[in-house]
């Protein structure tokens, strides 16, 4: 079977991030919940699919297809997210940071990014090499 230029690279009916391609979930935080996702979405039947990214402080998932108890995982799973710690999954609560964004973090994150300022991303960056090749599909530096 052949594939068009538009196929290539395109990963298989599980999930694909909008924050960068090789990335399964878009903070490190929410690896675990966007692996049970991806799992699920493998298990439907038919198979499912979505694309998903960090959005006021929760995970947004879009482009979904599959069955209803498949969505319905989705909805519970966006709800979980909203108590995780973007950074390390730890339990936290939706703040307000200096770009007057909205991000879930916990204490120790929350004080983490306040500090950084403008350069917030390094305590994600830090948070991606931590899980090093435990996080299959972590972004490469």
């Amino acid at each position: 079977m052949g594939s068009s230029d538009s196929e290539v690279g395109r990963p298989a009916p599980a999930i694909e991030s909008a924050v960068v391609a090789n990335e399964l979930a878009p903070v490190p935080g929410w690896v675990g919940i966007v692996r049970v996702a991806s799992a699920a979405a493998a298990a439907s039947e038919p198979p499912g699919s979505f694309l998903c990214r960090a959005r006021w402080g929760r995970l947004a998932w879009y482009d979904v297809r599959g069955p209803r108890p498949f969505v319905e995982l989705l909805w519970a799973l966006e709800e979980l997210s909203a108590t995780l710690c973007e950074v390390c999954g730890a339990p936290a609560v939706a703040r307000d940071t200096w770009e007057r964004g909205v991000h879930t973090l916990c204490p120790r994150h929350a004080v983490a990014v306040a500090a950084a300022g403008p350069n917030a991303q390094d305590v994600y960056d830090r948070a991606w090499a931590s899980l090093g090749s435990r996080a299959v599909g972590s972004r490469e530096d």
